[in-house]
């Protein structure tokens, strides 16, 4: 059976079975990352991003699990390395693999028995479960969690936010809480300009990098997404927008770039 029947008729009834809801906890194929463009000759193609088989979630925006899933011809925790990364860019603690004769379960809070156990198709944990580990291992007071696990507002336009956005939020939401200081803008920006990233451009395309930055801290990293912003000041001095996407290679180059600078950011 291919990956996709895999997912339909085992692991979705699996998770359903131990009382996941297919509508507000349950995200199939989730996009983590761009695929890179690959320039060949006049054209730029761009490869297959990254994605998530399932992410699974305590409410909207709240992850709590990735599971990935393999076809029959693979062991049943082949894909356990690759759930491991996208587990890293969601900072979820929860890993799972599965080729539909059950689950290798990776448990990264230390509160199970096991780090690492098989699990039947039947055992599959419960979200009351796995939200009860997931505060312990935050170390949430129950009013902490009622707080911090509100509903984001929506804005009507159907827009979720990606998921170093989410967990920007979450973090910045548990230092509030605890009472602790938040630095998110000022600490990123000083993150992003001597980070790797930005070093890469040089030129025209490092003064729009920097200058997106600064917009990003007077306007929030929405305003640096739309295409727009290249025609107001400071930018529209530096060139103007057809120049300023030449000096990436190109639009799709450049929407690369804003991408990783907004990963950057709240990496």
């Amino acid at each position: 059976m291919s990956e996709r029947d895999i997912c339909t008729k085992y692991i979705t009834p699996a998770l359903r079975k131990a009382g996941w809801d297919i509508h507000s906890q349950i995200r199939e194929e989730v996009t983590r990352t761009a695929g890179r463009v690959i320039v060949k000759g006049q054209m730029g193609l761009r490869a297959k991003g990254k994605r998530a088989d399932y992410v699974l979630y305590h409410k909207p925006n709240m992850p709590l699990a990735v599971v990935e899933a393999k076809d029959n011809k693979h062991s049943i925790g082949a894909g356990m390395q690759q759930a491991q990364g996208y587990a890293d860019l969601l900072d979820v603690p929860f890993v799972f693999s599965s080729n539909g004769d059950g689950f290798i379960f990776h448990d990264r809070t230390g509160l199970f028995p096991q780090k690492e156990q098989e699990l039947s198709n039947e055992q599959f944990p419960n979200p009351a479960e796995l939200w009860e580990k997931y505060q312990q291992w935050k170390g949430y007071k129950p009013e902490e969690s009622r707080i911090i696990s509100q509903d984001y507002y929506e804005d009507g336009s159907d827009k979720s936010p990606r998921y170093y956005q989410v967990h920007a939020i979450n973090k910045t939401m548990e230092a509030v809480v605890r009472g602790q200081k938040t630095n998110l803008v000022s600490g990123r920006q000083k993150y992003s300009r001597r980070s790797n990233q930005n070093q890469q451009y040089n030129g025209q395309a490092r003064k729009v990098l920097d200058a997106l930055l600064d917009k990003y801290a007077d306007g929030g990293v929405s305003n640096i997404e739309t295409m727009e912003v290249l025609k107001v000041q400071p930018i529209n001095e530096i060139g103007s927008p057809f120049e300023i996407i030449n000096a990436f290679g190109g639009k799709q180059e450049y929407e690369k770039a804003v991408m990783e600078l907004e990963s950057a950011i709240y990496g």
